[in-house]
């Protein structure tokens, strides 16, 4: 939830990181 990423911005973080490994492999 949107909330959820307010309180834990640094999980957008991984989750951005996680999803640039998932394309570039």
């Amino acid at each position: 939830t949107p909330d959820a990423l307010r309180k834990n911005p640094l999980g957008i973080f991984v989750n951005a990181i996680n999803w640039s490994k998932e394309l570039g492999s």
